[in-house]
């Protein structure tokens, strides 16, 4: 299992058709996040960038779901052209069909380049600690204000916003 490494994800993936269907979504993102980022030997053949070999029952025992729900997973995904699929007596190879749109190839091995941005719920800005004067010898440090999405902040415990 791949440890190391990265994929991109655009935000629109929240607008995609099986975004609301949890396990094809976590079967979804498992194949992109195992399949080879560049090709390799296994058993006879070679498996290509944004492929990778595996079974039913592997997927379902690194994801926790059952096999039956990879199983629907997989249909869900092949059905709507996502993943294709090369069956052979002991595994298949699933090939993520737009995997160079989730892994810029330019960007696969090493580190990612450039500023990370922020985050999944995290406001723009900056990181900077605000220096306020205590008296003259001693400074000290407070981070600054919270994002509050133009809520009140008079009231920390009220919570109908």
């Amino acid at each position: 299992m791949l440890e190391n490494g990265f994929i991109t994800l655009e935000r629109k993936i929240c607008t995609w058709r099986w975004f609301r269907e949890p396990n094809t979504l976590v079967v979804f993102l498992y194949l992109i996040l195992q399949a080879n980022y560049e090709p390799h030997d296994f058993e006879n053949i070679t498996i290509q960038r944004g492929q990778i070999a595996t079974s039913y029952p592997s997927i379902a025992k690194n994801t926790g779901l059952s096999v039956k729900s990879v199983r629907t997973a997989i249909k869900h995904l092949i059905e709507t052209g996502e993943v294709a699929v090369s069956k052979y007596p002991r595994y298949s190879v699933y090939t993520v069909v737009c995997y160079d749109k989730y892994q810029d190839k330019r960007q696969s091995v090493g580190q990612a380049k450039g500023r990370q941005g922020a985050g999944c719920g995290q406001a723009k800005g900056t990181n900077e600690k605000k220096a306020t004067k205590y008296n003259k010898d001693k400074e000290i440090y407070a981070a600054p204000a919270a994002h509050t999405n133009g809520r009140r902040t008079d009231n920390p415990g009220r919570t109908d916003f």
